[in-house]
């Protein structure tokens, strides 16, 4: 019985691209920069700045479009709310090509369906950065956009994307 309760809490979440873990490797959650931006990081970035093929990206979750469009800092911005385990979880896929995506603001989506592509790097779609998504979680009724903040205060109000996804069996 307990295997099976494992099995089914581990299938309720899946990583929003493919190598995510492998490709955590430059701006991951809770990290202090100063570059273009400055303040502590409330997103894992996931790089493909050496893939030139198109990177599908997917929810995590069953959840609902909350918004969908252009936004200085991301170029191409998807939110969606996701209920995960009774939780109201929102999240943020920045760096998006939002002319790739299917999806129409409170479009329901389930878990695993693909959202959209990652934009090109150096492009409006993901306002002149990198190949790579900006991916952030957090637990509020309330519309998010930073992609930093300037206090360690402020950042607990963030979740580790990370962390959230390593507490999944199948994830790791």
């Amino acid at each position: 019985m307990e295997n099976d309760l494992k099995e089914v809490e581990s299938a309720s979440v899946s990583l929003p691209v493919e190598g995510y873990f492998e490709r955590l490797t430059v701006k991951p959650f809770g990290k202090y920069v100063s570059d273009r931006f400055v303040g502590y990081h409330v997103a894992d970035d996931i790089e493909f700045t050496d893939v030139p093929e198109e990177v599908s990206v997917y929810a995590i979750a069953d959840g609902v479009v909350l918004r969908m469009g252009w936004v200085s800092g991301y170029g191409g911005l998807l939110t969606i709310r996701f209920t995960i385990e009774g939780r109201e979880i929102t999240a943020l896929y920045g760096h998006i090509d939002l002319a790739s995506s299917p999806l129409l603001v409170d479009q329901k989506v389930k878990q695993g369906q693909f959202l959209a592509n990652l934009g090109d790097g150096e492009s409006a779609e993901t306002d002149g950065e990198r190949k790579h998504l900006h991916f952030a979680l957090y637990e509020a009724n309330v519309l998010r956009l930073a992609g930093y903040v300037q206090t360690e205060v402020e950042l607990a109000e963030w979740i580790n994307p990370s962390e959230f996804f390593s507490t999944y069996e199948n994830l790791r």
